[in-house]
């Protein structure tokens, strides 16, 4: 008797025979004594074997995320950006710069201001 083992690899028929649920695997075995004794004499000896693998494959089905689990990742997300749009506010990030305002102000004030060569003038002038 002669046994042989081999292994199938279970992602060869994931990936290549995923559409049968049994495959045979046929293949040829030749038996032969390498020896370099001259008295001990064996034929060769040739045999036709066939091996049927059946699939135990199930389709996993998709998993199944619980509704409290969703609305509790969604309401956290909600209170996160929350936070993150307070500090923004608290920082001034939503200001607007009213630089044209600002401008208006000082022209307002450097008109109204005097200069030091025109009191000179209203003194010397008396």
């Amino acid at each position: 008797n002669v046994t042989i083992q081999a292994r199938v690899w279970n992602s060869t028929f994931i990936e290549d025979y995923r559409d049968f649920d049994r495959v045979r695997v046929a293949s040829w075995a030749t038996l032969f004594l390498r020896t370099g004794v001259p008295t001990i004499n064996m034929e060769n000896k040739t045999v036709r074997f066939s091996v049927d693998i059946d699939s135990d494959l199930v389709e996993e089905l998709p998993a199944e995320i619980e509704l409290w689990l969703v609305l509790v990742a969604v309401s956290a997300g909600l209170l996160l950006l929350g936070l993150i749009i307070l500090l923004l506010w608290k920082c001034g990030f939503f200001k607007r710069a009213r630089t044209r305002a600002l401008y208006e102000a000082k022209r307002q004030k450097a008109e109204m201001k005097s200069q030091p060569s025109e009191t000179e003038r209203l003194t010397e002038d008396y």
